[in-house]
């Protein structure tokens, strides 16, 4: 009894804490995926705004 009480609180410490790892990934995923996504919409915004600004130039020639 004492030992299967044990593995219970063995085998629950052993869950929480894997699913603390499981947890700790999974936002550390969504992290990497959001910073990644807002430098994209950087780069776009800086590109659109390179080839508006060349087009202005190349105009006035």
């Amino acid at each position: 009894m004492i030992a299967c009480f044990c593995l219970g609180v063995y085998s629950f410490i052993l869950l929480f804490f894997y699913s603390f790892i499981l947890l700790f990934f999974y936002s550390f995923i969504l992290y990497s995926v959001s910073v990644a996504f807002l430098f994209l919409l950087f780069l776009t915004f800086l590109v659109w705004g390179v080839v508006g600004f060349a087009f202005r130039f190349l105009e006035s020639i």
